[in-house]
């Protein structure tokens, strides 16, 4: 769920979120459309062999050397020839990575979840089936009791309406289980990818610092939020969040309605800032318990204003425990409530399951990130300009995706990989891949849960997180 900083249309739900019906959009309409590389002005790309064993620690690290190394290369020579060169040197070095980490995920998971996950989505499925036969069959029925009872008297309907009641009821609940137990089935395979990324995240541990930063959030960002952001960031590199705390602040809010990251956005909000009680450390006073403590200090919130030279917000005296001397101390709190230019990001309420919250923060902080990293972004960027150009170099036939959001469609996981945005940073490859690997939606992109394999656009995500 995102919106570009460009998008005409401000903030709106991803599409990409709603679920089943979206995955096998238009399919056969783009299926002779399969990308194939285009034409790279500095010829193709180096075949660097087969890597169905594991690859060890170093030839990780020379591949993810290498890639950095094409980057500058790139940095110093943007043209279409390094810039190729660049991104196949990270897809390169998310293979090897690919390799520890199925291996790794192979000995430390189990595989059996995979298939009880296949058994019930196939039982639930045929009982969909069965489902929507019966409803036909109770249809039928209700028409015929209603039909008989309009030929009676009001006295004689209730046996019919009371019937009527049982027949509908029994079916409405039919369904409500039937869509707990699809959304249990889904809950699972986003917690057994989690599972996945989490391995994936200790693997890539082993090449930079990973997942150890927690986001800077305004202190307006409510408990929950700090909470999903903080599970959030165990998924991306160090570097990258300690970038995220450098850059714009930002506040995490909670929606119902929708998920997005907006990088500037005009939020009203309260701010409390606390000022020593003097410039003068001899003159603050402090005192062991709150209970001896005198009414008010002796400087009055004017005197200290000006010594601050007149903060803005609201005055007022508080008393504040230092967390480290545990003594009680006056601070002067200056309340600020206003409207103010920061980040926004939206995460899904408590209406939605742990795990579903999870990957969509994930999707949303993906956003921020495209905001700062230019390593990252300049490889999805050729990633879905190659993947959605013919051999030739023409692109691939726009095609809309939604209202006022237009796609260029490859074999992609989902259709909404190839969004285009009125931007030169924002993408969908970086989002929705972290969210695929770390998050275990879109089955992992392995070609699970009826999704189709996209093994490059998962080599690029861990190849960035190992050298981006």
């Amino acid at each position: 769920m995102c919106d570009g900083i460009n998008d005409p249309g401000g903030p709106r739900r991803c599409p990409s979120q709603r679920g089943e019906r979206r995955r096998e959009y238009r399919r056969a309409l783009y299926a002779a459309q399969k990308a194939a590389t285009i034409a790279d002005p500095a010829g193709p790309e180096p075949t660097h062999g087969d890597h169905s064993a594991i690859a060890t620690d170093e030839q990780v690290r020379e591949a993810c050397a290498a890639a950095s190394a094409l980057f500058d290369a790139f940095a110093g020579n943007q043209n279409v020839g390094t810039l190729r060169r660049y991104e196949s040197a990270v897809r390169y070095a998310g293979e090897l990575v690919a390799t520890q980490v199925d291996a790794e995920i192979a000995a430390r998971l189990d595989p059996t979840e995979l298939d009880r996950l296949d058994a019930d989505a196939a039982a639930l499925e045929a009982a969909v089936i069965e489902h929507a036969r019966e409803k036909r069959a109770v249809e039928q029925r209700v028409h015929d009791l209603t039909a008989k009872l309009r030929r009676l008297p009001p006295p004689e309907r209730v046996q019919y309406l009371d019937e009527i009641d049982e027949l509908v009821n029994d079916f409405n609940q039919r369904s409500r289980t039937l869509q707990a137990t699809a959304a249990e089935i889904e809950r699972r395979r986003l917690a057994h990818g989690a599972a996945e990324g989490r391995v994936a995240a200790e693997v890539l541990g082993r090449y930079r610092e990973y997942g150890t930063v927690v986001p800077d959030v305004h202190q307006s960002t409510t408990k929950r939020a700090q909470q999903v952001t903080a599970a959030a960031s165990t998924v991306f590199p160090a570097d990258w969040m300690t970038a995220s705390n450098n850059s714009r602040r930002m506040i995490v809010k909670e929606s119902k309605d929708r998920a997005y990251y907006q990088h500037q956005s005009r939020v009203r909000v309260s701010e409390n800032t606390d000022y020593d009680y003097s410039d003068d450390p001899t003159s603050e006073q402090t005192w062991a318990t709150r209970k001896e403590m005198p009414p008010a200090p002796e400087k009055s919130t004017v005197d200290r204003m000006r010594e601050l030279d007149w903060p803005d917000g609201d005055p007022k005296w508080v008393a504040v425990r230092d967390p480290e001397t545990r003594r009680w101390g006056w601070k002067l709190r200056m309340t600020y409530k206003g409207t103010v230019t920061m980040s926004e990001l939206r995460v899904p309420s408590s209406a939605s399951s742990a795990e579903d919250t999870h990957r969509t923060a994930i999707h949303e902080m993906s956003h921020r990130v495209e905001t700062f990293n230019v390593a990252a972004t300049a490889a999805c960027l050729s990633f879905r300009e190659r993947r959605t150009t013919s051999v030739d170099g023409i692109p691939h036939t726009l095609q809309q995706y939604a209202k006022g959001e237009y796609v260029r469609p490859d074999d992609f996981v989902d259709v909404y990989v190839g969004k285009q945005y009125q931007s030169s940073v924002h993408t969908e490859v970086l989002s929705m891949g972290m969210e695929s690997v770390f998050g275990g939606s879109h089955g992992g992109l392995k070609g699970r849960h009826g999704y189709r394999a996209d093994p490059e656009h998962r080599h690029l995500i861990l190849g960035l997180c190992a050298t981006a």
